[in-house]
């Protein structure tokens, strides 16, 4: 529907809100414009008992969202099991690490028990689900408000009980999954000396294998998560197949968390999820990051921004209040990397548990609020302008960063964290988005020659664990023209073998990078083993560079300090002591970067200027085109198109603390004449290619070209 942005919210997670304000709530929910409203089919509160399906509070909202003209998401909920089927199964609960069973309980999220349901190998567990799904979906499949199914609110494991990655909670320990462990290894090796090879032990047959309760030898523990993450695969598809065996005419979708979700305890590998479903959705706040992964993960089908976090808190950590700037900031961030769908969390105020008395666009008692006027205005001016904003998509990316599962999960092992990588990850995606430039987020195991001849750059965030399929595809990518800027210890760790290298790089990357490794130190000092702590922080762990560029200067990078062995003509950057930090090589017909640091990690820390102005030097280097221009660093500009490139909308966002006034060129400005802004509709005029505006602080814009 050309003229149809989903807008809206979350209303209903039963019990609240009361029963006696939903006739208010959605007769003003409608009056601010707002189209789409989501609510909760929780197993738990719609099933409650065995042969007893009650949806008669769904029945009435449906009906009202009906009377109001409302679209509605359904979001099935299955965290939430049953008091009688944990009655009934006692042996299904989850077990952790050290043994504890995962007892039902309720949470400030689930706040009528029941999570985080049972084992997701408990068959009986299985079929229920399926049933009540089905039920579900036969039950409103032919109602009139029905819009979407969504089938998983932010999947993971244990619904938030024991999200860190910590492994001690990690599940599940239970006999099921240990022999649906055991038979996953049979596939994937194919007989027990392969195994033994990978793993490092002696087993005699799969069945004396152990499941992994340490990360200290990475492989085996890389498996029990890759296995998991197979698991949530294996039930988003029964749960699409399901509702689809029923319901032909309504799209399924899901929603995730992107990164912040870790690999080690919610075992979420959202490129994977995103192949069972028609649509795609994130929970987030106003980061370009999450919307740039969302999208890439829905590979063309519609991405959504399904859970926009604007107004968080809780009991007494109460939420700052979002100004009208702010609000737009969560939408148009969010439609800048190409996301059509906007729904916040949720529409009133929450009035039960701990995270009560926040989340609302109303009030606790569903009163107007400056933030909800400010998503009234948003919502009108996306309505209005849909034929324009709908078919528009971002100029395709030519630069992609690397977000690995595996390696996230590797970086646990080694560390007990998953920091170092997911804010490497992170920083050098920022780093190169403050720099102008249009980036997509691209995963190892999913990474095709054919696909990557999209990309010009290729950002590769501390990349210590590879596997060979990943690394020869990039070599060869290189060698047709690519340009690769890797940070320290490509490769030390071959992921096929899950072995040390005997030197660095890895996989013949000496060859790419035309240097070797050195002495690798820490921005922190190895102590006596045998002391309490093994090592003594230094300082920040922020590592100088000085830098060999025309710009010269200095570089902060983070963490690691890698001495490269290479040509000094080919040394872009020395560590303070005079050893090789930055070497750059040409390989083919293409060049590579090699960084003896983490500069992502330390641009997610600090976002200093260094680091954005040292890698958009090397992205203008390697030829790739910014869609538009802006002479002003603290303004990120957005040009979105249709096919035909008749219907131009841009996204200014002023990032400054003051009024800025920026210079804009682009290549689409040729033959156009002027600009409006939606929200104002003031007209500016172009000339020769460039529009000329000065923003307020702190503001986010959004225009249309002519």
């Amino acid at each position: 529907m050309e003229n149809f942005i989903p807008f809206g919210a979350q209303y209903y997670r039963a019990p609240t809100p009361d029963r006696t304000d939903w006739e208010r709530d959605l007769k003003n929910f409608a009056a601010q414009g707002f189209n789409t409203i989501k609510i909760w089919a929780q197993w738990r509160w719609n099933n409650p008992s065995e042969e007893a399906y009650d949806f008669s509070d769904l029945d009435v909202l449906m009906d009202l969202a009906q009377e109001n003209k409302l679209k509605v998401v359904i979001n099935t909920i299955f965290d939430v099991a049953p008091a009688w089927f944990y009655q009934k199964y006692p042996e299904s609960l989850m077990i952790t690490a050290d043994g504890r069973a995962v007892q039902p309980q309720a949470t400030a999220y689930r706040q009528i028990g029941g999570a985080p349901g049972p084992c997701y190998h408990h068959e009986a567990g299985i079929e229920a689900r399926k049933s009540f799904l089905v039920k579900t979906v036969e039950h409103f499949k032919n109602h009139p408000a029905l819009y979407v199914w969504d089938l998983w609110n932010e999947p993971e494991l244990t619904c938030g009980i024991y999200r860190e990655p910590i492994q001690a909670d990690m599940v599940c320990y239970c006999d099921r999954c240990a022999g649906k462990f055991k038979n996953w290894l049979r596939r994937k090796y194919g007989d027990i000396t392969a195994l033994n090879r990978h793993w490092g032990r002696n087993y005699q047959d799969f069945e004396q294998v152990e499941l992994p309760r340490s990360g200290a030898v990475f492989a085996d523990m890389i498996d029990w998560r890759v296995f998991f993450s197979q698991v949530l695969n294996n039930e988003l598809k029964m749960r699409a197949q399901a509702a689809k065996s029923v319901d032909t005419l309504h799209p399924v979708m899901v929603h995730t968390v992107p990164i912040f979700l870790n690999a080690v305890n919610a075992c979420n590998n959202d490129f994977e999820l995103a192949q069972y479903v028609d649509l795609f959705g994130n929970s987030a706040r106003n980061d370009p990051f999450p919307a740039a992964m969302s999208r890439c993960c829905a590979a063309g089908k519609n991405a959504w921004s399904a859970e926009i976090h604007a107004i968080g808190g809780d009991t007494f950590g109460r939420p700052n209040f979002p100004s009208f700037e702010e609000m737009k900031s969560y939408i148009l961030a969010a439609y800048a990397q190409g996301l059509k769908g906007f729904l916040y969390w949720q529409y009133r105020a929450e009035t039960l548990g701990r995270e009560a008395p926040a989340w609302g666009l109303t009030t606790i008692g569903g009163q107007q609020t400056p933030w909800l006027e400010s998503a009234r205005k948003i919502c009108r001016v996306l309505q209005e302008n849909a034929v324009l904003l709908n078919p528009a998509k971002p100029v395709p990316a030519r630069i992609a960063v690397v977000n690995g599962f595996k390696n996230q999960i590797f970086n646990w092992c080694a560390s007990d964290k998953v920091d170092l990588y997911v804010n490497s990850v992170m920083g050098l995606f920022h780093a190169a988005y403050d720099a102008g430039y249009n980036v997509d987020v691209v995963e190892p195991g999913m990474m095709t020659m054919e696909a990557m001849k999209q990309y010009q750059v290729v950002l590769l965030p501390f990349p210590y664990y590879i596997e060979e399929k990943t690394a020869l595809l990039l070599k060869q990518w290189v060698a047709e023209g690519g340009m690769l800027i890797s940070e320290a210890l490509f490769g030390s760790v071959n992921g096929d073998l899950v072995r040390h290298v005997p030197s660095v790089p890895g996989f013949g990357f000496d060859e790419v990078f035309g240097a070797t490794e050195g002495t690798v130190y820490t921005a922190s000092s190895f102590k006596n083993a045998y002391d309490t702590a093994w090592s003594a922080a230094a300082g920040e762990q922020m590592i100088s560079i000085d830098l060999e560029t025309e710009t010269g200067g200095t570089l902060p990078g983070y963490y690691f300090c890698e001495e490269l062995n290479a040509i000094e003509d080919q040394v872009l950057g020395h560590f303070v002591n005079g050893a090789a930090a930055i070497v750059d090589n040409w390989y083919g017909a293409g060049r590579a970067i090699w960084l003896g640091t983490l500069i992502g990690a330390s641009y997610h820390l600090k976002h200093q200027a260094e680091i954005r102005d040292f890698l958009a030097d090397l992205l203008a280097q390697s030829g790739v085109q910014k869609v538009i221009e802006a002479d002003q660093p603290e303004i990120r500009a957005d040009i979105l198109t249709d096919e035909n490139g008749g219907k131009i909308a841009l996204v200014l966002q002023n990032r400054s603390s003051v009024e800025k006034t920026v210079r804009l060129t682009s290549a689409l400005f040729n033959g156009k004449i002027s600009c409006t802004d939606l929200f104002t509709q003031a007209v500016y005029p172009i000339a020769s290619g460039c529009l000329k505006l000065t923003l307020p602080a702190n503001s986010n814009q959004l225009y249309q070209i002519h």
